[in-house]
Order: structure tokens, then sequence, then C-alpha cells
């Protein structure tokens, strides 16, 4: 690419662009390194820059606005646990704080031929609406689900996960991980 389509030199204000010029006095800036104003992310500065002569990179992806990520492992069982209604995952964070679900990994098992019900997990007490996760069995199959999503799921402010379970027929088993952070909103 030629300076001619961005002609920028270390950085440019109208576009906030850093480029490394590979050659002196060659003014062919190739390779762009950092794009955008990074002063709101919680990220100190750019997340890649050069300074004297050297590509510095900052460290992101570890922590979430000063938290690291937490998980919740849950049991639900023909011994009592299941069927269950609106049972508490992860506790409501409290005021002006929300939950952001990451990923989770479950297992839904049914242990007879007969076996008919589902599990899911939900953002608050069950509603039509509110639902982060949804799975159902029948005879003794095995439902195993593990994600990590991209982009998480940010639960309404002050509000718990909570697991429900159905059963038609015998009994199901409900297990897995949920893996969060808390932010303030």
């Amino acid at each position: 690419m030629s300076d001619s389509v961005i002609n920028v030199s270390g950085s440019d204000q109208t576009y906030a662009v850093d480029a490394i010029r590979p050659g002196t006095g060659t003014g062919d800036y190739r390779q762009v390194i950092c794009v955008g104003d990074f002063t709101n992310s919680g990220i100190g500065g750019a997340v890649a820059s050069v300074s004297t002569s050297a590509l510095c990179v900052s460290s992101v992806g570890e922590k979430e606005n000063g938290n690291t990520m937490s998980y919740a492992s849950f049991s639900f069982s023909g011994a009592g646990g299941a069927p269950a209604s609106n049972q508490t995952i992860i506790s409501a964070p409290g005021a002006n704080k929300s939950l952001l679900i990451h990923g989770y990994q479950t297992n839904l098992t049914g242990v007879a031929g007969a076996t008919d019900g589902y599990a899911m997990l939900t953002d608050g007490d069950d509603g039509t609406t509110n639902r982060v996760y949804i799975s159902g069995i029948q005879g003794e199959n095995c439902a195993d689900h593990s994600i990590m999503l991209k982009y998480p799921i940010q639960l309404t402010t002050n509000t718990a996960l909570k697991a429900t379970t159905d059963e038609q027929a015998n009994h199901l088993v409900f297990l897995g991980t949920v893996f969060y952070t808390t932010i303030d909103v």
C-alpha cells in the first residue's frame, strides 16, 4: 500500500491510525497497528503501539472490568434434586450490578427408557422470554452442551441465574458449570 492511500506518520489525528514505516525515507506505511480510540475500553492506551522503534502490545482479555472469571456448578438428580423450579445457580449480584454469562458446560441424562423431560437456565424466575438455555431429553439418552460465547449474555440488573427442570416420566439428571463475571450497570 502506498502512503497516498493513507497518509500518516506514526499517528493521524483524524483517523487515529498508528503505522510502521519499514524503511527510512520510503514513505511506505504498510502495517497498521492500531485503529480506533480505546480511551473508554478499560484498556490503558492503545491495544498495540510503536514506542522507540519497538512494538508494544497491551495485555487484554485477562480481566473484565477488574473482575476475573468466576464459575458456579450445579447438580439436580432424581434423588430429590429434580424436578426443580426456579432454583438459584448464581445469586443476584446486588443493586446496579449484572451477571454476564460467558459460557456453560451441561449434561442432561435420562436414567430410564421412559424418561421424558427438560431443563433450562433462566434470567430470574422462569418465564417464556427469559430462557438463557433449554434442553430436552427422552429415554436413556444424554445431551451434552459445552459453549464459550464470543459475546456474553447480560442478565437483567440485580437478577439471579436460576434453573428449572421438568420430568414427565421417571427422572433425569441435570448437572453443569456456568462461567460468569459481574459488572456495574
